[in-house]
This record gives C-alpha cells, structure tokens and sequence, in this order.
C-alpha cells in the first residue's frame, strides 16, 4: 500500500508540475533605467526546452529519464531567420541548435555525417540557407534549415582560423573573419567560390590583430578587431573607410571585444568580455549606452560572445557562460 501512496503522491506532483506555467523573468527590466527614457528592454531568453513552450511536465519527465532534454553548453554565435527561430552555434555540443517555438521543438544541425561540424563558431542564416564557420574543421558549411549540407568551403590550408561570418545581399557575398591569418576573405555565398580578401597583421588601417566579429549593413562592412581593441569600417569591396576605439576599463572603451551588430540607423553593438556586457556606439565612436553586468540573473552576463540584430530591432547575444541567449528589445535613439 506504500508504493501506491507515493506513487499516487508523485503522480500529482508530476500532474502539478505540468499545470504550472514557466518560471517568468522580469520583462520590465529596461536600461536606462527610469525615469529616463527606456531604450533597450529584456524581452526573452533562450536556453533550454523550456524556452520554446515545453511544458513543464514533459521538461520533468525529461530530467527524469534523461531523454529528450536539450540545452546550450557553450553558446558562441547566433542567427535568426525570417521566421523567427533562433539558431545557436555550441562549442559545446559541436553542433547548431535551432529553438523554434511554432514547433516547440529544438532541432539540431552538423550532427549528420555529412556536413558533421567539430566546433562551430559564426553562424549566419540567409533565406533558407544556414552557413556556419568551424574552427577545428576550418571550413564554412552551408546547410538548408533542415540541416542538409549543400556547401563546404575551405581548402587544405586556405583558413587559419574562420571565427566569424556576415552576408551581404547586394552581391550575395559571405565575409569570413580569418582570426589567425588577420584576413577577410570574402565568398560567393551560392558556389563558395573565392572573391577576394582583406586586411594583413599590423596596428594601421585596414590591418587586423585577430579579427572577430564581423556585421554588414547596407554598403559597409564592420568588423571588430579584437586585439587592437577598435572596430573598423570598410566597403563590401574592402576598401577602409574609418575606425573608432581604444583600450581602456570604461564606458566607451574596449578591452575583449567580440560580437558585432549593426541596425538599419547606424546604431553599433558590441559585445565585450571582459565588461560582461554590450555597448551601443555611433560610426564616430561615440558611445549611446551600454547593458550589463557581470552576474547570472536576467540581464546579466558572463562572457558574452555573438551578437545579432533582426528587422525588428531585436538584439540577440550569447551569454556564454550562463549557457544562454537573451533577447533584447532596442526603441531607437532618437532623443
């Protein structure tokens, strides 16, 4: 009679569990903080099952048997698609996991034998196409959205290290982010034929010290280099146009400098590592804002890394350590 009381007992924990709804964060959390004007807000966050309306039943069942729990271990890129699913490189997984709440599942690209990836970086979704660098393989993969590969690019020593990759739809280019060889290298995103690179070690224009990050908008291209702690600006051609940027430990400075994404008005945003938060600058260098701090609670960071912005100015960065993507919400800079 024992076990049929506790079994009875845990059917309604179990039953209770599933009724009740997800743990909730603070959606009111905005920056600045009032009674200025908001201008960034905390909209959502991805880390788990849970993040794509699995019930908490099925999440239960799944701690309890192991089986079909899926989480970030170690997020590094991020991507979006028109439909809203969010796809995460994992250095941890050695794989793209893609949380789509229409199906409330989590789907899982590079684990198939061809196109399998090792330790996948940047990432990039344009269209129906998914390109992702890896940093092991050094290669780019190029995958439809059900995770099929249709490209590989990267000969036997052509990359060093791709760490990153932005898309231009003007000439239907990808630009990789070579950080061990201090290179651009630009391709044709249809047969991953080579166009053309730029940049060289050095301090100068147009020279790089492990490029990182890198984002296209419009007619220019922007590309975080990292190791001499500036952003700098080219056209999809190559050709430099400006820089802004200098180490320090303030607002406005830059001191591990990873992700980058730009909005359609020309607001820059960058993440930093070693601030555990990201900041919003103009093309000058002025800084607008930043967002963040080192912790784990919503809003907070530990190592952020990738860094995308949507059509709707919604701003995605990689909180690495916490194991987790946090979804922001930007109004605009107009005064």
């Amino acid at each position: 009679m024992k076990w049929i009381k506790r079994s009875s007992a845990l059917l309604i924990l179990m039953l209770l569990i599933g009724c009740a709804g997800q743990p909730a964060f603070d959606t009111d959390l905005v920056w600045p903080i009032p009674p200025d004007k908001p201008r960034i807000q905390l909209i959502d966050i991805y880390s788990d099952n849970s993040s794509v309306g699995q019930s908490n039943f099925r999440k239960f069942i799944s701690n309890v048997t192991g089986e079909g729990r899926t989480r970030l271990v170690k997020p590094y890129g991020v991507s979006v698609d028109s439909t809203g699913k969010v796809y995460v490189t994992d250095t941890g997984l050695g794989s793209v996991l893609v949380f789509d709440r229409v199906e409330r599942e989590i789907q899982t690209i590079g684990k198939q034998r061809r196109g399998r990836l090792q330790l996948p970086l940047g990432i990039v979704v344009v269209g129906d196409h998914v390109f992702v660098t890896d940093g092991s393989l050094k290669k780019v993969f190029g995958y439809t959205l059900a995770g099929k590969l249709i490209l590989s690019v990267g000969k036997s020593e052509e990359f060093g290290n791709p760490t990153n990759i932005a898309y231009s739809s003007k000439d239907n280019w990808l630009y990789v982010s070579d950080s061990k060889n201090n290179v651009i290298r630009v391709y044709d995103a249809a047969s991953g034929a080579f166009q053309f690179e730029f940049g060289e070690p050095g301090e100068k224009e147009a020279q790089f010290n492990r490029p990182a990050g890198i984002a296209v908008q419009g007619d220019k291209v922007y590309v975080v280099d990292q190791m001499n702690f500036r952003v700098q600006i080219f056209s999809l051609t190559g050709d430099y146009q400006k820089m802004f940027g200098k180490i320090g430990s303030g607002a406005g400075y830059l001191f591990r400098p990873k992700g980058i994404g730009v909005t359609k008005d020309g607001f820059i945003f960058i993440t930093d590592a070693e601030f555990h938060n990201f900041q919003i600058f103009d093309e000058n260098g002025n800084v607008y804002l930043f967002v963040g701090q080192l912790g784990n609670e919503p809003g907070d960071f530990s190592l952020p890394a990738g860094l995308c912005i949507d059509l709707n100015n919604n701003i995605y960065v990689v909180d690495q350590l916490n194991k987790r993507v946090q979804k922001f919400k930007f109004f605009g800079g107009d005064q």
